[in-house]
């Protein structure tokens, strides 16, 4: 897993959502240690939506958006299991550092839980709603959806829980 040094936004300048978003694509995305990962190129391709009408996107939410590109495509022609694993993984790492804005600490997983759905194809698009459920001293639970756009069909659910370590911004 990866770990990141990460400069809190001043608070006066800043909401906690655009807080969250410039961590995640000043720090996160260009970081030294996710060049050449494997969740890098989803991470990149990932776009955050600050408000949509069907999902309420809190302090300790998001909704991303993500298209389905060829990397993502198994031998049938659908996303493979473990790329919405990975998904599900980024999206709720995000939704963590997000609710944890104040301490910016580094997690790691601890448990991944996904039920498969649906299919997703080639040149679909993606909406990603992640969702930190609570946030303790040392651990995180959180959930994850992935839908369809168009059709807003339901793909793929997850649960993701995440050990907290040491705060980045005091590293």
């Amino acid at each position: 897993f990866f770990f990141l040094m990460i400069r809190r936004p001043p608070r006066s300048t800043q909401s906690r959502s655009s807080a969250a978003s410039d961590v995640y694509k000043r720090q996160l995305v260009n970081s030294q240690r996710m060049r050449g990962s494997y969740a890098e190129q989803i991470y990149k391709s990932f776009n955050l939506i600050p408000s949509h009408p069907k999902f309420e996107i809190g302090d300790n939410s998001l909704l991303l958006s993500l298209p389905v590109y060829k990397e993502l495509i198994n031998i049938q022609n659908s996303v493979h299991g473990g790329a919405l694993a990975t998904i599900i993984d980024a999206a709720t790492t995000l939704a963590v550092l997000k609710a944890d804005i104040e301490q910016l600490r580094r997690s790691v997983s601890i448990e991944l839980n996904l039920s498969f759905l649906g299919p997703a194809k080639l040149g679909d698009n993606l909406l990603i709603y992640a969702d930190c459920m609570r946030l303790g001293g040392t651990i995180a639970y959180t959930q994850c959806e992935i839908y369809e756009e168009n059709k807003h069909q339901l793909l793929c659910t997850g649960r993701h829980v995440k050990a907290m370590m040491l705060s980045l911004i005091h590293i």
